[in-house]
C-alpha cells in the first residue's frame, strides 16, 4: 500500500458567498462550507492532518494511483461535499507520499496543483438551464427560479441563492451550540437577530442605533508559520488544533459568555436575542458584526481570551483586526472589503521573521463611516486625506490585549470631560497644522475644567493616547472612538 496527501479546496468566494448583500445568503455559503468541511473531518478522523474551514487535509493509503484518485473522487461525489458542487468551485489533488518525502514541499505541490485547477475552471458554478427572462435580485448574474419573501416583499431569486439563504437560517442557530458543544447556546435558551437591521435597531442608544461595526481579523504569519514549523502532519494538525482549539473556541464562548451577562443587556434585543453575526470562521480569519455601541468590548474580549493561548512550540501567535464602523444598510460587500483593507493595514510593518513577533504585533485599526456612503476604493488614501496630515500610522493600536483597556478608560474620561464642543476646532488646527492653535485650545480647555477631573482624568488621557503629544494627529482617532465607548461592559 502506498501512502498519498489529497488537498480539497473550496474556492472563488466571491461567486460562491460573497456575491449578494444579503447578509443571510452570506451567513448560509460560509456555514454550508465549513458544515461539510466539519463532516468530512469526522469521517474518518485518523485520515484528517489539518482540515479547516474550506481546506480538507487528508492523508490515506491506497494500492496505486488509479485507486488513490478514484478515492478522491468518491469523496468529491458523496455527501457531504457533493451537494455543494452545484454552488461553489471545488479543487483537489493527490500526491505519492513516501517516508523519505519532505512534507512542507509535497504540501506546496499539493496547494499549485489546486490553484493551476482554479485557474482552468469558471469562476461561477453555471446554474442548471431554465426557462427565465429575470436574472436573480440578489446576486444579478443567476437566472430568477425562486421566490422568497424577504420583509413584506416577494423577491425573485436563482436557486442557489435560495439554498443558501435558507441554510442561513437554519444553520444559524445551531451553530455556536455545534461549534462550542455548550447547550447554554442553544437555540431553545438564546436566539440570534435575522438581519442588521435588528442587530443594529436599539433607540436607547442615540445616534448609535441603527450602527454596526464589522470586524475582520487575521493571523499574524499564520500561513509562513505552517510552511516553517509544521514540517510534519503531527505538527500541522497541533498547529490547526491549537489555533481553533485554544484559540477561536475559546474567544466565542468569553464572547457569547459576555453578550448574555446580566448588566449586559445592550447586547440583546428586547425579545432577548444575541445581537451577533459571523460571516466567517474556521481558518486563519473570521469575521464579525456587532452593534457598533460594542464593538471596543468584543474586541476587548477577543484579545484577552487568544492572549491566554498565545505561544505555540515557542512562537507568540497573534492578529490583527480591521475595523469600520458604520449605518447597517451600506453595501456590506463593500463594507467588508474596507475591513479587510484596515487589517492588511494593521499588518504593515509586522517582522517577516515569525521568530521576531510579540505581543505588540496584536493590532487594530479603525475607520469611521458613520457621516459617509461610500468611500471610494482605498481605504489608506481616505485615512490619509480626509484625516489631513494625519497618516494612516494614527489609525492603528498596537499591542491590543494591554492597550484596549487603556484605551477604554481613557476614551470614557474624555467622553465624560472634555468639552465636545472644543473637538471640531482641535481637529480644524491639526487640519491647518496650527501647534500654537492646538495647544491654546488644549490650554483654554484646561482653565475651563474642574481642577480635580483635569489632572486625575484628562491630562493623564491625553498624555497616554498621543504619547505625550508626540502623536497629536492621534485626536482624529480619540474623535471617532469617544462615540463608541462607555456601553455595557
Amino acid at each position: 500500500m502506498q501512502q498519498y496527501l489529497l488537498r480539497i479546496e473550496a474556492v472563488n468566494f466571491d461567486y460562491a458567498i460573497y456575491d449578494t448583500h444579503d447578509i443571510s445568503t452570506i451567513r448560509g455559503g460560509s456555514f454550508m462550507l465549513l458544515d461539510a468541511f466539519e463532516k468530512l473531518k469526522k469521517q474518518r478522523p485518523e485520515w484528517d492532518i489539518g482540515t479547516s474551514a474550506n481546506i480538507g487535509l487528508l492523508k490515506f493509503e491506497a494500492h496505486d494511483d488509479i485507486a488513490a484518485n478514484a478515492f478522491k473522487d468518491r469523496l468529491l461525489a458523496e455527501p457531504p461535499l457533493a451537494g455543494l458542487r452545484t454552488l461553489a468551485t471545488f479543487t483537489a489533488e493527490v500526491l505519492p507520499f513516501g517516508s523519505g518525502n519532505d512534507f512542507t514541499r509535497g504540501l506546496h505541490k499539493l496547494t499549485a496543483a489546486c490553484r493551476w485547477q482554479q485557474y482552468q475552471s469558471p469562476a461561477l458554478i453555471l446554474p442548471q438551464e431554465i426557462e427565465s427572462g429575470e436574472a436573480c435580485q440578489f446576486d444579478g448574474v443567476r437566472p430568477a427560479a425562486r421566490l422568497v419573501r424577504k420583509g413584506d416583499q416577494d423577491i425573485k431569486v436563482s436557486s442557489a441563492v435560495h439554498t443558501r439563504s435558507q441554510n442561513g437560517k437554519d444553520l444559524r442557530q445551531g451553530f455556536y451550540e455545534n461549534l462550542l458543544g455548550a447547550k447554554e447556546f442553544s437555540r431553545r435558551h438564546f436566539g440570534f437577530t435575522d438581519d442588521l437591521e435588528a442587530l443594529s435597531s436599539d433607540p436607547k442608544r442615540g445616534n448609535l442605533n441603527g450602527k454596526i461595526a464589522f470586524i475582520h481579523i487575521d493571523g499574524n504569519r499564520f500561513g509562513r508559520t505552517r510552511d516553517q514549523k509544521c514540517t510534519n502532519e503531527t505538527l500541522l494538525l497541533s498547529f490547526q488544533s491549537h489555533i481553533q482549539e485554544n484559540l477561536r473556541k475559546p474567544a466565542l464562548r468569553r464572547l457569547l459568555e459576555f453578550a448574555t451577562a446580566s448588566g449586559n443587556e445592550s447586547f440583546l434585543t428586547e425579545a432577548g436575542e444575541i445581537r451577533l453575526e459571523t460571516l466567517l470562521w474556521g481558518g486563519d480569519e473570521m469575521e464579525w458584526v456587532v452593534p457598533a455601541w460594542q464593538a471596543l468590548n468584543v474586541l476587548e474580549v477577543f484579545f484577552k481570551a487568544t492572549s491566554d493561548a498565545d505561544t505555540w512550540q515557542g512562537f507568540k501567535l497573534t492578529h490583527s483586526a480591521g475595523v469600520v464602523f458604520c449605518h447597517h444598510n451600506l453595501p456590506i460587500l463593500q463594507v467588508r472589503r474596507y475591513a479587510r483593507d484596515l487589517c492588511d493595514l494593521a499588518k504593515t510593518g509586522l517582522p517577516t521573521d515569525v521568530n521576531q513577533i510579540n505581543a505588540n504585533a496584536n493590532r487594530i485599526v479603525f475607520l469611521n463611516l458613520s457621516a459617509f456612503d461610500l468611500i471610494g476604493s482605498d481605504v489608506k488614501e481616505f485615512l490619509k486625506d480626509y484625516n489631513q496630515p494625519a497618516q494612516p500610522d494614527d489609525f492603528v493600536v498596537q499591542d491590543a490585549v494591554s492597550a484596549l483597556p487603556v484605551w477604554q478608560n481613557h476614551l470614557l474620561a474624555l467622553k465624560k470631560h472634555f468639552p465636545r464642543n472644543k473637538i471640531p476646532a482641535l481637529l480644524l488646527a491639526l487640519k491647518n497644522q496650527d501647534e500654537q492653535d492646538v495647544n491654546d485650545i488644549l490650554s483654554r480647555v484646561e482653565k475651563l475644567m474642574n481642577r480635580d477631573a483635569w489632572e486625575k482624568s484628562v491630562a493623564p488621557a491625553i498624555a497616554q493616547l498621543t504619547e505625550n503629544s508626540q502623536k497629536q494627529n492621534r485626536w482624529f482617532l480619540i474623535a471617532d472612538l469617544m462615540n463608541y465607548v462607555g456601553e455595557d461592559k
